[in-house]
């Protein structure tokens, strides 16, 4: 029996001190899309070696070698390093340069990396005039390195034609996330999010500091209870009372401890909540406002504007029109 024909075909760079969560996040994100009957994913995995040490210290064997060409419409993963000084211009990454060059110039071809591997890619010469960016303790670094390069701050991915380039570690799955979406549909990669329990999936307009995820930063059980429910039902009408009875307390026992471990009210989170949920709704599909606001529990769509401009500085018609420019 033949193999299926793959619907992508994604070629993971692999080199020495490589960081494990850089190549294995953006790996389960494409392996989720097979098992879950999406789509066919082939997934290759080549070197300059046969074989490349993680800076984590686990050993990747029987890498295959760099292709000669990269075949159309593939994409072409790069997982970042750890950073050194000297980081990518041993001779190994002068070669990876090299092979990385003849298959942006093949057709279709994309190019993702992640976190440091920007670096890779500017010694490359691939961001010559492009806007990039990078791990946001490497933003100055790589727009000092590289003057050519248009280093975008405060960006969890950006994608300037067939380069994209994503912000530290976790972030590739996102980016990933953004690659399935743009291949295979919203819908799968909805699905793709919710199998790998991402409650909220975030896209390239969003900060590389989430003041929602931020937030979670804590280790009370009660408070976590709660903003899950909201993150999970967040165009729901949650009276305090019932939040309370979640988690066995009183309604003002939860608002006590809810101030003090994520330093602000249930009502203001579960405001920061709806607009996250509006944020994606206003990227990634055609709703218009005022069905958004509806969707994501606003009684009216004035007050889902208000709040917009007060978090953001800009009304969501414009952030959308600039979100679109972007993609």
């Amino acid at each position: 029996m033949h193999a299926p024909v793959a619907d992508l075909h994604v070629y993971v760079l692999i080199l020495d001190q490589t960081h494990a969560l850089d190549l294995s996040g953006p790996v389960q994100v494409l392996g989720a899309v097979r098992e879950l009957g999406i789509a066919e994913v082939a997934l290759s995995y080549v070197g300059v070696s046969p074989d490349a040490n993680l800076y984590q210290g686990l050993s990747v064997n029987a890498l295959a070698a760099l292709p000669e060409r990269v075949p159309p419409g593939a994409k072409v993963l790069v997982p970042g390093a750890k950073w050194a000084e000297g980081v990518y211009r041993d001779p190994d990454s002068r070669r990876a340069q090299a092979w990385l060059r003849d298959a942006a110039g093949c057709e279709g071809v994309e190019i993702i990396a992640v976190c440091s591997g920007a670096f890779l890619l500017a010694e490359a010469g691939l961001l010559d005039g492009r806007r990039c960016t990078t791990h946001h303790t490497l933003l100055g670094e790589l727009d000092r390195r590289y003057p050519h390069t248009r280093v975008q701050a405060d960006r969890l991915f950006v994608r300037d034609g067939p380069i994209t380039t994503s912000a530290g570690v976790s972030s590739g799955i996102d980016t990933t996330l953004d690659v399935v979406r743009r291949a295979f549909g919203e819908a799968a990669a909805a699905m793709v999010a919710q199998d790998l329990a991402m409650y909220i999936r975030r896209t390239a307009m969003d900060p590389q500091h989430s003041d929602l995820l931020d937030r979670h930063n804590h280790l009370n059980p009660a408070v976590h209870r709660v903003q899950n429910l909201l993150l999970e039902r967040p165009e729901a009408k949650w009276r305090m009372d019932a939040l309370a009875s979640e988690v066995n307390l009183s309604p003002r026992q939860l608002t006590r401890l809810f101030k003090r471990h994520t330093g602000i009210s249930v009502k203001a989170y579960h405001t920061l909540v709806r607009l996250e949920r509006a944020r994606v709704l206003l990227c990634h599909s055609e709703l218009s406002v005022e069905r958004i606001a509806e969707a994501v529990g606003f009684a009216y769509p004035q007050n889902f504007r208000r709040e917009w401009r007060r978090q953001y500085r800009q009304t969501p018609t414009q952030w959308r029109t600039a979100a679109k420019s972007r993609e």
